[in-house]
């Protein structure tokens, strides 16, 4: 009965052995990926663009830089009180006091404005920057501080004779400064409870926010908004922040446009040709360390009916397969993250014996003869920006030794696990070998109980 089985588990290793033989001469069989370009002869076009390397911008580059004093504009509210003439008849200058601070929120200007108690009678500044007062009419303020207007208002009234030079009092402050009213729509969620996503889960319903907020004047730019709508993008948003800008449109811009379309001109090229009614711009919150920005401080400053929006990176994902359990895993935002660190995040194994081989057995498929010898090999599935896919081929073994092994992983990468043509057929023959020795040693056939 023994040398019968020990014929037997000859044979069966003999018919092991021959049938690895075409694992060991054929690639394509087992899709390994001889085909595929190795990770070290790469072009560096092919590689992607480095997240590492990008630096945070200086983000007083997004804030304004405000006058020493406040210049009247359209749309101040402006306190002025002339003494036995605004108002008149009366001795003491009227107060108006601020609205109850707790009923609403309390501002603290970079320019020193704080709600406080104004003098005089309001008067507002028109929108071709003049003031309306009583028996001298239209005097023109606009780029005007509060000193100058005081002596701008002090001469119109003695120069018509209405005042007498040396015995005129007046106080002029601000009521209310002018606002500029834009929209903020964010696609970040808000900061709240960390939230931990595994691989396996994708996000299927999800709610950013949006606001109409009032900025005063000298504070109406990029970074006052952003602080006024919960600061920085998260990490679940881009590292760019776009302006859509509203502007009017004077008729005389219509002219060559119309006349671009009457002689053929498709109406949609017209106008991603000429942007009629708005400019996009772009402001990067993160770049290269030297490189220029692309943005001035006229971009940075809002006005009314622009739109500030924050993108969402939720497409920023990478997938695994092959000897790995399918997912969609995020990738990081703001640093690289190689091959290596993909398989961490995937919990398989970064090659060599002393791999997680118990890490990659939780996530085999089925499809593989066991994982005596782990695989080390890694096959990424790339599409470039033109459509075409390649496929990028990873020695693990090497990766651990060799940086440029190590390929960074981009958005949209399929990130799969395979083992090389001789693991496979080692796997292959050890198991049967591991099955043979069993039938040797207890002479029962696996899976069959013992009589």
């Amino acid at each position: 009965m023994q040398a019968s089985l020990r014929a037997i588990g000859i044979r069966a290793w003999w018919i092991a052995v021959l049938a690895a033989m075409p694992a060991l001469v054929g690639c394509k069989l087992f899709h390994s990926g001889c085909d595929a370009i190795p990770a070290n002869r790469l072009p560096c076009s092919l590689r992607g663009p480095s997240r590492s390397s990008l630096a945070p911008i200086d983000f007083t580059l997004l804030r304004q830089h405000p006058p020493k004093s406040y210049l009247v504009g359209p749309g101040d509210t402006i306190g002025v009180y002339i003494q036995d003439l605004l108002p008149m008849n009366r001795e003491e200058p009227p107060v108006t006091f601020p609205p109850n601070l707790q009923m609403v929120r309390e501002h603290f200007p970079s320019t020193g404005l704080v709600y406080a108690p104004a003098v005089g009678l309001p008067f507002v500044v028109q929108e071709h920057g003049e003031m309306v007062l009583p028996l001298v009419g239209d005097v023109q303020v606009e780029g005007l501080n509060l000193e100058e207007l005081s002596d701008q208002i002090r001469k119109t009234y003695t120069d018509a004779k209405i005042l007498k030079t040396g015995r005129e009092r007046i106080m002029v402050t601000l009521m209310k400064p002018r606002i500029h009213r834009v929209m903020i729509m964010r696609d970040d969620t808000t900061a709240g409870a960390n939230q931990f996503i595994h691989k396996e889960e994708a996000v299927f319903a999800r709610r950013g926010s949006a606001d109409v907020i009032d900025l005063i004047a000298y504070e109406n730019d990029v970074l006052h908004a952003l602080i006024a709508t919960g600061g920085l993008p998260g990490v679940d948003a881009r590292t760019d922040v776009w302006i859509l800008r509203t502007r009017e449109v004077s008729d005389s811009e219509f002219v060559a446009p119309v006349g671009q379309v009457q002689a053929g001109t498709a109406p949609h090229e017209v106008f991603e040709s000429v942007k009629l009614n708005r400019s996009i711009i772009r402001i990067p919150l993160r770049v290269e360390p030297g490189q220029p920005l692309p943005f001035s401080e006229d971009d940075i400053v809002l006005q009314n009916g622009d739109i500030v929006y924050v993108e969402t990176r939720l497409d920023e994902f990478f997938y695994t397969g092959g000897l790995l359990m399918g997912g969609q895993i995020p990738l990081p935002r703001d640093y690289d993250l190689d091959v290596l660190g993909a398989l961490a995040l995937a919990n398989g194994s970064t090659g060599g014996p002393a791999g997680g081989i118990p890490a990659i057995s939780n996530n085999f498929k089925g499809a593989s003869p066991g994982n005596i010898v782990p695989p080390t090999r890694v096959i990424i599935v790339r599409t470039l920006p033109s459509g075409e896919m390649i496929r990028i081929r990873v020695n693990l073994c090497e990766a651990v030794r060799n940086p440029r092994e190590r390929i960074v992983i981009q958005p949209g990468d399929l990130v799969l696990l395979h083992h090389t043509p001789a693991e496979y057929a080692g796997n292959l023959a050890l198991n049967i070998m591991n099955f043979n020795f069993t039938i040797l040693t207890t002479g029962v056939y696996p899976g069959t109980t013992p009589r």
